[in-house]
């Protein structure tokens, strides 16, 4: 794995190498952004069921003084509407940043393709009488289709990976007994490292 991340770092330039650091960190801001959608969506939930949080829960009694005491009904509304609007802004940033992934990736598998064809063309004429066009062609054909999903699986894995160590630390913080068991229980049955870094 690491000799595969060492692979892609020689063969992206400096600006392309930019573009996967801010595309990575679009994709960290993505996942964040997809775990405050789950966790807006449960007290929503659980205001619709036990309507008494209003007047139990200490930040809503302020949110409700501050509103000038919105009746029930009216707040419900105010909180469906807003999260709506999230999960509105949520998709479309989802969208602008899996297009400039996606675009990435692809701009990365067409220039290696085509140095890979003028390096067949412009080659040792003797490869050419040992291997024919086609199965240049083919290798080529392969390589493009590889890479963008190579990067963008490598994007997904820094990203996610990031997200569950801030979660692990932020829960080792809250929780600390309960981190380790959790990190405890990923060490125990995730691929030992010496796989990863093979």
């Amino acid at each position: 794995m690491v000799t595969l991340i060492q692979e892609i770092r020689a063969m992206l330039y400096p600006s392309e190498k930019f573009a996967l650091l801010r595309i990575s960190f679009l994709t960290f801001i993505a996942s964040l952004l997809e775990l405050c959608g789950i966790g807006l969506a449960m007290p929503i939930i659980a205001l619709f069921l036990t309507p008494a949080l209003f007047e139990q829960n200490q930040c809503l009694i302020l949110l409700k003084q501050l509103t000038g005491n919105l009746p029930y009904d009216t707040m419900l509304i105010i909180f469906c509407m807003a999260t709506a609007l999230f999960f509105i802004l949520k998709n479309i940033f989802l969208f602008i940043v899996t297009r400039q992934q996606i675009r990435f990736s692809y701009s990365i598998a067409a220039r290696l393709g085509s140095e890979l064809l003028k390096r067949y063309i412009g080659g040792d004429y003797r490869y050419q009488l040992k291997d024919s066009f086609g199965s240049a062609v083919e290798k080529i054909q392969r390589a493009r289709g590889m890479v963008p999903t190579l990067l963008n699986s490598l994007i997904m894995l820094f990203s996610e990976s990031v997200l569950i160590f801030i979660l692990l630390v932020s829960l080792f913080v809250l929780a600390p007994y309960t981190a380790l068991g959790i990190a405890g229980f990923i060490i125990l049955f995730s691929p030992p490292l010496y796989l990863l870094m093979t």
